[in-house]
């Protein structure tokens, strides 16, 4: 027979919730006997208590056996009565570029939200998470094409080539110089020069533009082979050369050093990289791990009505995509802290943030019949502290109380109380450095001495209730003041003989009463 964890549900391995089965659980309870019923000796199979037992057993293996068949949804309905939350799935995120490559007359606005997408199947979808604006380069061409005349204070441009001439024939030239029209936009632009589809090295360029009537400098950045381009205000009027078709266009000129060798056939204008983050249309991949995708695997537009015209890539691999947890990994990991109080430290981490006016919380295994003793004691910023300080009130005790009990594992019984307080005195003498003597070397010594043993703050609330006091612990305190040149001797207060420590009770936290300071 295959063992139950290993079993199949139609989605996977069932996974093993409880790995405790029949003859675990009557042991467990035959120990227990021992320790809450001493006088019940009879543990054989023919004492009627035994049969109970092994029933109970039985019956707890049995929806043990059923639970690890629950459904997805009654699972997720389990893991909710644990306090546990699975992470839910996170979307990967990137960034990618837009580039509109040959000439057009219009502006295009890419809105937010425009869906790119990956080639393999299914698909990888991503969304941008801000508008795109593309402008268009209306036309290019040298600089010897172009005829500039002045109407009214208005500059007209007209390109010299009949209406049947190719984008080639209007760029072909010797000049240096290039015209470029941009559709009227207030956006920058990143602009490429292109021959064929690669684009050409603007690195030596010169970019001006036609401002006020005549060219101007501009603050174009220009890397290897794009130039950036800020807004442009100033307009000129473009024709075709036949007069019948006139936009409104931004020109600027690029003036290479020499004479192009090579001829330039078109321009792109491209975005600066988008922020993009996964989404899930139907027909595509789930968002998750699936969406942290490499470098240059984001391709084209999902509307297929712009992607002749507009590319995408993206330059850098998306990131931070996570799938979504089963709950077998959430079981595992334990993604939430549990509500309810299952370990001691449980109990200590559900008071600490339940319950106001906590100053230190520790439990322990509890004496029968109790199977927790849980101790507290009040936040206080009395100075210098005493054993009362240290007692709860009834309705601190009252309200903690409440909290364990609303948290608490069916059947668990709980003990709550105060800590028990060993108070302890200290006679010190030492020899101090007159140069470095502070004001009050006393008040520095019995300052330090009651920060050290202080049972609500650090170091002595990370000091476990139970832990004896030594003398050791008083020369490392001493010996980290710098005025101390000597520690002549050190004793607790009201020992007899050469007492090296005071012992402390399980359930008690030290507190430093009285202390004796002599400097010479």
């Amino acid at each position: 027979m295959t063992p139950r964890g290993g079993e199949m549900n139609g989605h996977g391995p069932v996974p093993d919730l409880d790995d405790l089965r029949f003859q675990n659980l009557v042991d467990e309870a035959k120990r227990r006997l021992r320790q809450r019923c001493p006088q019940w000796s009879d543990h054989n199979v023919s004492d009627p208590g035994i049969a109970l037992l092994e029933a109970f057993a039985y019956l707890v293996d049995h929806l043990s056996y059923r639970l690890d068949r629950l459904p997805e949804a009654g699972m997720r309905a389990y893991l909710r009565l644990l306090g546990i939350t699975p992470w839910p799935a996170q979307p990967a995120h990137g960034e990618v570029e837009f580039r509109r490559q040959g000439l057009g007359e219009k502006v295009r606005q890419l809105d937010k939200g425009t869906r790119v997408r990956t080639k393999n199947q299914p698909p990888v979808v991503f969304g941008t998470l801000r508008p795109v604006v593309l402008p268009g380069v209306i036309a290019l061409a040298a600089e010897q094409a172009v005829t500039q005349t002045q109407d009214g204070g208005r500059t007209l441009c007209s390109i010299n080539i009949d209406e049947t001439a190719s984008v080639d024939e209007i760029a072909t030239g010797a000049s240096g110089a290039w015209r470029i029209f941009l559709t009227t936009c207030e956006a920058p632009v990143e602009l490429q020069l292109l021959t064929g589809d690669n684009p050409l090295l603007l690195s030596e360029s010169k970019w001006e533009v036609w401002r006020q009537g005549g060219w101007n400098s501009t603050a174009v950045k220009t890397d290897q082979t794009t130039a950036s381009i800020p807004p442009q205000r100033d307009t000129v009027v473009l024709g075709d050369g036949s007069g019948r078709r006139r936009h409104e266009a931004h020109m600027l000129r690029c003036t290479f050093p020499e004479p192009m060798s090579m001829v330039v056939t078109s321009a792109a204008t491209c975005s600066p990289p988008v922020p993009v983050v996964q989404v899930s249309p139907p027909g595509a991949a789930a968002p998750g791990a699936s969406g942290n995708v490499p470098a240059g695997a984001i391709c084209q537009l999902v509307s297929e009505e712009a992607r002749s015209e507009i590319r995408v890539s993206n330059e850098k691999a998306t990131h931070g995509g996570v799938d979504e947890q089963d709950h077998t990994q959430a079981l595992t990991q334990g993604v939430a802290p549990p509500r309810r109080a299952v370990t001691l430290a449980d109990h200590e981490r559900i008071v600490r943030e339940r319950t106001a006016g906590i100053g230190r919380v520790h439990a322990m295994p509890g004496t029968p019949p109790f199977d927790v003793h849980v101790l507290i004691a009040p936040a206080t910023t009395v100075h210098p502290l005493t054993g009362k300080d240290l007692t709860p009130s009834a309705e601190l005790l009252a309200h903690t109380a409440h909290v364990l009990d609303r948290s608490r594992l069916l059947g668990d019984r709980i003990e709550l109380g105060g800590f028990g307080v060993r108070e302890f005195g200290l006679t010190v003498e030492v020899k101090c450095v007159a140069s470095e003597m502070p004001r009050s070397p006393q008040g520095g010594i019995e300052r330090e001495l009651r920060r050290y043993f202080h049972p609500l703050t650090e170091p002595g609330l990370s000091r476990a209730p139970g832990t004896a006091i030594r003398l050791g612990e008083v020369y490392r305190v001493l010996g980290g003041l710098r005025w101390i040149d000597e520690i002549e001797s050190v004793a607790f207060s009201g020992a007899s003989g050469n007492a090296e420590q005071v012992a402390v009770a399980s359930h008690e936290i030290p507190l430093l009463k009285s202390l004796t300071v002599t400097c010479r």
